[in-house]
């Protein structure tokens, strides 16, 4: 695994300086544009909400997210960075490179409102929240410590990672993904860490679906 940078010295244009080879996949109806430099970054330590077991085309995945609430400083810090600044300058990448990745000239505007999806949801009415999903054979690949710094092997998430514990992910941004007409980073979970066990603080009607 790569070196893995600090959310709080995450710096976009770093990052996503450079694109690399543009793959489509046509069995699944998606296109691959690989970052020439991909990064490796930590969340802060954030509550589980919305964990579940999902049905996919090519199996099942854990799917979670991770609240970022509007008082906690290191939250705030993370989602200025991860939301804001990372999609102003994917966005004008974007822009750049649209026949490349679209296969037709976007300007800013129509890739930012129809677009373009972050990594970071933000709704009104609730704090923001970072969306993972784990597909069932990537599950080995993770590397797994619990609330005591033990290793855990043969992995079950539903049972060790649930709603209302507090864990820091670390994962990688290999790629951005072009698919029905949207773009967004793509996400590979690398190893999680839990904090904290403990119960939902809340569970708001708002949900953003994977």
């Amino acid at each position: 695994m790569a070196a893995i940078t600090n959310y709080k010295d995450f710096n976009p244009k770093n990052a996503f300086s450079t694109f690399g080879a543009v793959k489509p996949n046509p069995k699944y109806n998606f296109t691959r544009v690989f970052c020439d430099n991909p990064i490796v970054i930590n969340t802060p330590a954030l509550e589980v909400q919305f964990s579940k077991t999902q049905a996919r085309d090519n199996g099942t995945a854990y799917t979670f997210s991770l609240s970022c609430p509007k008082n906690n400083e290191d939250a705030c810090k993370f989602v200025d960075i991860l939301g804001k600044k990372t999609n102003e300058f994917l966005i004008k990448a974007a822009v750049k490179n649209s026949i490349s990745w679209f296969g037709d000239e976007k300007d800013e505007e129509e890739i930012s409102e129809n677009i373009f999806k972050g990594l970071i949801y933000e709704p009104v009415e609730y704090d923001p929240s970072i969306n993972f999903s784990i597909a069932d054979y990537e599950t080995e690949k993770i590397h797994f410590v619990d609330i005591n710094n033990k290793i855990i092997n043969n992995i079950n998430l539903s049972d060790k990672l649930r709603d209302g514990y507090r864990i820091i992910v670390i994962f990688a941004i290999p790629s951005l993904t072009v698919r029905d007409g949207s773009l967004r980073p793509k996400v590979e979970v690398k190893s999680i860490k839990v904090i904290e066990h403990g119960e939902p603080s809340r569970r708001p009607k708002d949900i953003n679906e994977f």
